[in-house]
């Protein structure tokens, strides 16, 4: 972003014999429809591929909004992955007068500049034509990626509205997207009951809790597995740690530094926040599955699993 001023592009796709598809060779890389509609997943995705470039319009959104959004039948959600991981997304809206509209197209950080784009960008438009467009629609501006509109130009998009109006402010972290707002004051962190959220039931992190966060670490997201026969031991970390629980039930345990602890019975959608110094374990009732993700590292911290 330069200045205070951003340009944004609407640009088109009159007929497939436009397309111009440009596809990949990866044979660990997938995408998929998600068939069981999951709005929080949506709001995740949304989050952390645009808060690089300043991603508008949501910011906002509640519960309620979000749900009203992802549960539509014209609307479709692909997500593509890498051996395991979730490296990007689109949502596609077929509407009404038959044009279908790309309303979100990203990848998360890491896998940037590795060929992916291109590949995902067509198999989005390859789609929007499977749903009988009658032309395909994107958007896109001068905050985003400095690829993003070369490369919706080269598929056979062309610019067909372009407009200028002033940059979207930026904001002081990732989690400022997702945390509750609520008045008062900030409190220390008081309970483990705050490192438990409900994301399914359209709960956020609260002030108190992002209060003492710190910037994630974007590149660190990854899918993980754990069977009930790989139980992880209590410990801490120099670091924040996120679980984000997608499949499954497991019991887990989280213990203050001054020894106050607590069990908790967590399930699908549920978010596990373990701020540096507090102790962390769980049991797996069944196979669990979800994405982990930490904070960023400072400088003498020290890694790995530690022991009080």
């Amino acid at each position: 972003m330069s200045g205070e001023i951003k340009t944004s592009y609407i640009l088109e796709m009159n007929s497939p014999d436009e397309f111009h598809p440009k596809y990949g060779n990866f044979p660990d890389f997938r995408i998929e429809r998600m068939e069981i509609k999951c709005p929080e997943f949506n709001k995740f995705l949304h989050t952390i591929v645009g808060y690089d470039y300043l991603w508008g319009g949501r910011t906002n959104w509640g519960k309620d909004e979000w749900y009203k959004y992802v549960n539509r039948d014209e609307m479709e959600t692909w997500v593509a992955y890498l051996s395991g991981t979730p490296a990007g997304y689109f949502e596609l809206e077929k509407r009404s007068e038959g044009d279908v509209c790309i309303l979100a197209f990203g990848l998360l950080p890491q896998f940037i500049g590795k060929g992916f784009g291109g590949h995902l960008l067509s198999k989005a438009v390859e789609r929007a034509w499977e749903m009988k467009a009658n032309k395909v629609i994107v958007g896109t501006c001068s905050h985003d990626h400095p690829h993003a509109l070369k490369n919706y130009l080269a598929r056979g998009f062309h610019i067909r509205e372009t407009k200028q109006s002033p940059a979207n402010p930026p904001v002081e972290s990732f989690w400022e997207l997702i945390l509750e707002r609520v008045d008062g004051n900030i409190p220390a962190l008081s309970t483990t009951d705050l490192c438990v959220i409900r994301l399914g039931e359209g709960k956020g992190i609260s002030i108190e809790l992002a209060k003492i966060l710190d910037e994630i670490d974007t590149t660190s997201i990854s899918f993980f597995t754990v069977p009930p026969e790989r139980p992880t031991e209590l410990h801490y970390h120099d670091y924040d740690e996120y679980w984000l629980f997608t499949e499954g039930s497991t019991t887990v345990t989280l213990r203050l530094p001054d020894g106050t602890n607590k069990e908790y019975m967590i399930g699908s959608y549920d978010l596990i926040v373990t701020p540096k110094g507090v102790e962390h374990a769980h049991i797996p009732n069944e196979t669990v599955k979800g994405f982990q993700f930490v904070g960023k590292i400072k400088q003498g911290a020290r890694h790995g699993h530690l022991y009080r």
